[in-house]
């Protein structure tokens, strides 16, 4: 068996379990109304994959920021106002049922469950909590690159569609442009061209969802550090090197967009997804919504 790879954040992307805690939410408030309102909640676990982490992580901290995706154990609920249609999904194997053939994703190892779908466009901003026993990154399912890659073209197709008045891009009437002319070549080795420093092509599309068009591709960080060991994530063992993290973590340059970060679900997170949840009890993710919508009326 191998020996266990300990991490203080999940690196991202990979699947897991979460499960929000909503005590954990309010508890700095000192509002006895909202603690009440939070310990009448009975939040579920909910299937998600971890897409990125949009701010640079240190070690120590309550909790790590994440972008997510809902995994679903069912196609797509239709909604017509939304332009919203069942097969804007993608199956992840052993499950390869799609109403349109697509193949599904395959990740890196088998995946536990065999009805899951990412939900095209269903993203959100959570906090996984940090835990003293840390993170077994032996324990994830994730996406190798090419299937990474294809998830991202896949949900951007699906989410053009819901932004097209037609409902699908591919399907309205689009004037041809007329071709440009052919680039002259350039003077320089190839090789210069693709070493020159500063210098980067685009990987892939960028996300776009209804909600929230951006021009720019949001960072996808991943962390990678061992615990106790070398890595991205530097260990910080001197009392020096801890005040000086302080000091850059106070200056903010390290955190994503202006948020009230306190509003983001406070969630426990498990990387061990079958021991934490049966398949025929994953929850429909709109669940989740729901009660993140509810802690932070």
């Amino acid at each position: 068996m191998a020996s266990p790879r300990l991490f203080f954040s999940p690196n991202s992307p990979c699947y897991a379990i979460i499960r929000m805690d909503p005590i954990a939410m309010v508890k700095k408030l000192d509002d006895p109304e909202a603690m009440d309102a939070a310990r009448a909640m009975t939040p579920r676990p909910y299937v998600v994959f971890l897409n990125h982490e949009p701010e640079l992580p240190f070690p120590n901290k309550p909790w790590y920021r994440y972008t997510i995706n809902v995994i679903a154990p069912s196609l797509r609920e239709e909604d017509a106002t939304k332009r919203i249609a069942a097969d804007m999904c993608i199956p992840i194997h052993p499950n390869n049922a799609h109403p349109t053939g697509r193949d599904p994703l395959r990740p890196d190892k088998l995946f536990p469950y065999t009805n899951c779908y990412h939900w095209s466009g269903v993203d959100m901003e959570i906090r996984v909590l940090a835990r003293p026993e840390e993170f077994d990154q032996n324990q994830a399912v994730a996406l190798p690159p090419r299937e990474y890659m294809r998830w991202d073209e896949l949900q951007f197709e699906d989410v053009l569609r819901m932004m097209s008045p037609e409902g699908s891009l591919l399907d309205a009437d689009v004037q041809e442009e007329p071709s440009p002319p052919p680039a002259e070549p350039s003077s320089r080795p190839l090789a210069l061209l693709d070493t020159e420093p500063g210098l980067s092509a685009p990987v892939g599309p960028h996300h776009l969802s209804p909600e929230n068009h951006s021009s720019m591709p949001p960072s996808r960080t991943s962390s990678r550090s061992l615990s106790g060991g070398f890595d991205s994530r530097s260990t910080v063992s001197e009392e020096s090197d801890l005040d000086s993290v302080d000091r850059i973590m106070a200056m903010d340059i390290f955190t994503g967009p202006n948020q009230d970060l306190d509003l983001l679900p406070l969630c426990e997170l498990w990387l061990d997804m079958a021991s934490v949840l049966k398949e025929e009890e994953i929850p429909n993710p709109t669940g989740l919504l729901e009660e993140r919508d509810e802690i932070v009326r």
